[in-house]
C-alpha cells in the first residue's frame, strides 16, 4: 500500500513540476505582447456596486472618478439607504463637481445574489452603450478606462476582462491572501487563457455593451448565481462572442482583520471555482508541489531523498513566486518573512482545496447561501 502512495505522490509531484514551469511560460507568453489601445473611445457607464465601508475604499473611488477619457459616468449602487458607504459616496460626489458622478439607492431585487441585483438597479439609470462593472475594492491607473474599452472596438469582442494583483495589509492573513492571488490564482487564469481561450470573465473588472447584455438576457440571466462574474463571460462566449483578457493588471486592496472572516471567503471562493469548473480545480489542488512533497516526505520517515526531494519542490515553487512578484507585480518583498508567508500559503491553500469539497455551503456578506450544482444560490 505504501509503494502504491509512493507512486501516487511521485506522479502528482512530476504533474506539479510541469505545471510550474507550464505558468512561467504562460506568463512570459502572455505578459510579452504590448496592449492594444485604441484612438476610438466612446461614452461610457462605469457602474460600482457597494455594500459597507472597506479600508481605503474613498482612494480606490477617486481612481476611478478621475480617469483620463473623454467622456463617462460614474453610477454608486446602494440597496441600503442607511448604508455607512453613503456619506462616504456623498463626499466624494461634492469634491468632483465637474465629473458626472451619481448614486443609485435601491432595495429592487430581481435574483439572489444581491450584487447582481444592485448591478441591475444602476444599469437602469446608466445612459451609455459601453457598461463597465468594477469592484469596490479595485484601484487603478488614470489610463483603466481606455485599456478595458479599447479592445471592444472589435466588434467580435463581446466582453473585456482584467487580471488582479492583490495587495495585502494589515493581518498576516491578509498578506497570506495576497500572495495566494497573485502566484496561484493570477497564474491560473493566464494557464487557462493560453491553453483553451478565456471563457468567463473576473469580477473585479468587466467592460461589455448594452445591448450583448441584453442579449444573454440581462443582469436577470445572472440573478441567482454566485459565481456571476463567471456565468457572464460564458453566457457572452456562447453568444458566440470573444472574450478578452488585456494584459492591464489593476489592484485589488485585500483586508482580512482575523482567520474566521479569512477561512469563509477562502472557502466560498473555492467553492464557486469548483462548482463552475470541477474537473479543472481537482487536478489544480494537485499543483501544490510543496505539500505533496511534505507528505512524501512523512511518508518516507524523513529519508535523505525524500527530504531533498522536499527542498527541491519548496524552492521551486518558492522561486516561481518570487519570479512572478518581481518580474509582472513589481515588488520586491523582504525575503525571510515571505519566505515563511509563502509556506503557510502554500498548507491553507491545500486546506481550503480540500474543504471545498465537503460541502456546498457558503457565508457571503453576512448572509448564508447553499450553492446547487447548476451553480445557483439557494
Amino acid at each position: 500500500m505504501i509503494g502504491l502512495l509512493e507512486l501516487l505522490l511521485l506522479g502528482c509531484l512530476g504533474f506539479s513540476l510541469c505545471y510550474t514551469l507550464l505558468t512561467l511560460l504562460s506568463l512570459s507568453t502572455f505578459f510579452r505582447h504590448p496592449p492594444f489601445l485604441s484612438e476610438e473611445l466612446p461614452p461610457v457607464s462605469l457602474l460600482i456596486p457597494v455594500k459597507g465601508i472597506d479600508p481605503q475604499m474613498y482612494e480606490n473611488f477617486e481612481t476611478l472618478c478621475t480617469q483620463s477619457y473623454p467622456c463617462y459616468e460614474v453610477i454608486f449602487g446602494l440597496m441600503d439607504p442607511q448604508d455607512p458607504a453613503r456619506t462616504l459616496i456623498e463626499t466624494l460626489i461634492a469634491s468632483h463637481p465637474q465629473q458626472d458622478i451619481r448614486l443609485v439607492i435601491s432595495d429592487r431585487k430581481i435574483g439572489r445574489n444581491n450584487k447582481i441585483n444592485n448591478l441591475y438597479n444602476m444599469w437602469r439609470e446608466a445612459k451609455y452603450e459601453v457598461i463597465v462593472c468594477n469592484d469596490s475594492d479595485i484601484r487603478v491607473q488614470s489610463d483603466y478606462l481606455r485599456h478595458i474599452v479599447s479592445p471592444l472596438q472589435d466588434r467580435r469582442v463581446g466582453m473585456v476582462t482584467c487580471p488582479y494583483r492583490a495587495r495585502g495589509e494589515g493581518t498576516i492573513f491578509s498578506k497570506i491572501q495576497a500572495i495566494g492571488v497573485n502566484t496561484e490564482f493570477l497564474p491560473s487564469v493566464i494557464v487557462a487563457h493560453q491553453l483553451e481561450g478565456l471563457s468567463f470573465a473576473l469580477g473585479a473588472a468587466i467592460a461589455t455593451r448594452r445591448h450583448i447584455l441584453q442579449e444573454i438576457g440581462g443582469f436577470q440571466a445572472l440573478a441567482d448565481y454566485l459565481a456571476d462574474d463567471y456565468h457572464l463571460g460564458y453566457k457572452i462566449r456562447q453568444h458566440g462572442y470573444t472574450l478578452y483578457l488585456t494584459r492591464y493588471l489593476v489592484d485589488l486592496w485585500v483586508h482580512q482583520h482575523d482567520f474566521q472572516k479569512f477561512f469563509l471567503q477562502q472557502v466560498r471562493w473555492a467553492r464557486t471555482i469548483r462548482n463552475c469548473r470541477p474537473t479543472g480545480y481537482f487536478f489544480y489542488g494537485l499543483t501544490n508541489g510543496t505539500v505533496l512533497a511534505t507528505l512524501y516526505l512523512l511518508l518516507n520517515d524523513f529519508s535523505r531523498s525524500s527530504f531533498f526531494l522536499w527542498i527541491f519542490f519548496l524552492s521551486l515553487r518558492l522561486s516561481a513566486a518570487l519570479f512572478i512578484h518581481c518580474r509582472y507585480l513589481g515588488e520586491r518583498p523582504p525575503l525571510r518573512s515571505y519566505i515563511f508567508l509563502f509556506l503557510c500559503k502554500e498548507f491553507f491553500s491545500f486546506l481550503f482545496w480540500s474543504v471545498s469539497f465537503m460541502g456546498n455551503r457558503v457565508f457571503w456578506r453576512g448572509e448564508r447561501y447553499r450553492i446547487t450544482a447548476e451553480g445557483k444560490l439557494v
